[in-house]
């Protein structure tokens, strides 16, 4: 709060925490037949590096899920869970109340979606699943998280650089 009328404007220190990594590599190599260059085989090189870029794709998320898994904090002092959906409710608030950022994602283990999602149809979907901001592609699904668990979190509430454009940089 201030007061106004040019009196001393409140304040107080920044806090600041310095956090350094080193740049993850990642590398492939394959033993392709000339065959394929020498005939102008342009199809099996556009699918060959479109396979690539996919398969950098889902290392680079799969280091994702890694980094979140292993650094998430659990959430205690609230009711038990009755499912899926609700264990991402008391996520999603445990995010907003430590914050104040609104959740955007949840990484769910494959079974417990599995489990979940059987047998819905579109009348079982609840309605305020909008309220969570929380549509089916907010929900990823990924082996690393242990069965019975989820973990929401906020995108912003973590730094992910990776280079623009295609990850295949060099052709030998």
């Amino acid at each position: 709060d201030y007061a106004g009328d040019k009196t001393e404007v409140p304040t107080n220190p920044a806090v600041t925490e310095a956090a350094e990594t080193n740049a993850a590599r990642l590398a492939g190599a394959h033993d392709i037949d000339r065959k394929f260059r020498d005939f102008g085989d342009t199809a099996f090189f556009q699918a060959y590096y479109e396979a690539m870029a996919e398969s950098w794709a889902i290392k680079s998320d799969t280091k994702a899920a890694e980094f979140l898994t292993g650094n998430a904090s659990a959430v205690t002092g609230t009711p038990a869970v009755t499912d899926l959906l609700d264990a991402v409710e008391v996520g999603a608030q445990a995010v907003e109340d430590n914050t104040n950022t609104t959740a955007t994602f949840a990484l769910v283990n494959p079974g417990d979606w599995r489990a979940y999602v059987t047998g819905l149809t579109r009348n079982d979907v609840p309605a305020f699943i909008d309220l969570l901001d929380f549509q089916p592609g907010n929900f990823v699904r990924s082996n690393l998280v242990p069965a019975g668990a989820v973990i929401v979190g906020a995108r912003g509430a973590v730094s992910w650089y990776e280079r623009a454009g295609s990850p295949i940089r060099v052709e030998t």
